[in-house]
């Protein structure tokens, strides 16, 4: 920022890697805690610390042993063992036959009937050990998704091969993770996507105004200074704010699950009543920017409080720069493939769409672009 250099994206594979993986944690999660109560879920090395990673949903209350058991999203202790510690030649072999990995495959497995798992064999202790524990990792990496949902007691989703679990856990860090802190990780790697795309200088998440107006929290907000750096809360205030404001654009986006009926309702997690969102557009389309886009992304809608609200108001209002978007209307069973995800899985290629639709709606304006 010094230099003036925009923001650029290194490894934009491995940050949309990561955005999917944040994304469907956060979609699961909520849907699943309003509708039935917790799943556990969790990240899964499946191919040691710098190999790649699965996101494991479980079946609450099931008979399986499957990762996230303890709350910790970063599930980096559910597949190891001695040989992660010690050399091979000193693993006895009562120590092999009792490796409490294998032994836990083996007993998610038998715990099927599925023609598709049954069949499906993991190594033996023994040769698991000799080879420092690469046939474990083979065995997993090639299994097919219902074999490596069954081994796991879980269902997965696989994420990209950029995004290994080192990367993952450098990233989320370690300890109990909620559904809103997902959102939140998810939503900045929008940012930093956005940002890039836009060429842009300055961005910030999570982030309240105070001046000219007071805003409630936005999600996160691309600034064009032209040249100038924006403002900090110990600056003095300018002469004129339309003047200081006069060549300069801002593009503000706001990411929710759905719509929640009552403004006071906390129960259902990740979803959000508009009228906070129709009092930041208000506020921030009257500050007399030269170029303002406000992007309003709905996951599952349902909408028509929305039309009732924020259409309403906006339209009335003359809201140029109110775009507003619902996934659930491009994927109007959405809501339901996820709730039935765990017995009825939907593609990869599904869930990508989904990701990708609800990412793409904050698309970028060419008017942020720098220069």
């Amino acid at each position: 920022m010094e230099r003036g250099a925009p923001l650029q994206v290194r490894d934009r594979s491995m940050l949309e890697d990561l955005s999917f993986a944040l994304f469907c944690a956060w979609l699961f999660g909520s849907v699943f805690a309003m509708r039935t109560g917790r799943m556990p879920m969790a990240a899964v090395p499946i191919g040691g610390e710098t190999g790649p990673a699965v996101l494991a949903f479980g079946f609450d209350g099931s008979r399986w042993l499957a990762p996230g058991a303890q709350a910790i999203f970063i599930d980096s202790e559910y597949l190891r063992c001695w040989a992660d510690v010690r050399s091979a030649a000193s693993i006895s072999g009562a120590e092999r036959r009792l490796c409490p990995v294998l032994n836990k495959i083996r007993y998610n497995l038998g715990s099927r009937s599925a023609s598709s798992v049954v069949g499906s064999i993991p190594p033996t202790g023994h040769a698991c050990c000799e080879s420092g524990k690469q046939r474990l990792w083979k065995f997993l990496r090639s299994a097919s998704d219902d074999v490596l949902s069954a081994s796991l007691g879980a269902r997965v989703v696989r994420l990209g091969d950029r995004l290994t679990f080192d990367r993952l856990l450098q990233y989320i860090g370690g300890g109990e993770i909620g559904t809103s802190d997902l959102g939140k990780m998810f939503e900045e790697t929008l940012l930093l996507l956005a940002g890039a795309a836009a060429g842009a200088l300055y961005g910030a998440a999570h982030c309240e105004l105070v001046e000219p107006y007071p805003t409630y929290e936005l999600d996160f907000v691309i600034w064009q200074t032209r040249g100038a750096r924006p403002r900090k809360k110990t600056d003095k205030p300018p002469p004129d704010w339309g003047s200081y404001l006069r060549d300069k654009a801002a593009c503000v986006f706001e990411i929710t699950l759905g719509h929640r009926e009552s403004v006071d309702d906390r129960s259902q997690p990740g979803m959000d009543h508009p009228t906070n969102k129709a009092l930041n557009f208000l506020s921030l389309a009257s500050m007399g920017f030269d170029r303002f886009e406000y992007h309003y992304v709905s996951v599952l809608g349902p909408h028509e409080n929305l039309n009732a609200t924020i259409l309403g108001t906006m339209r009335g209002a003359g809201a140029i720069g109110f775009n507003y978007h619902c996934v659930a209307d491009t994927y109007s069973d959405l809501s339901e493939k996820v709730v039935s995800y765990l017995d009825q899985p939907v593609s990869h290629a599904q869930l990508h769409d989904w990701h990708e639709d609800t990412a793409g709606a904050a698309h970028i304006d060419p008017f942020l672009v720098a220069g």
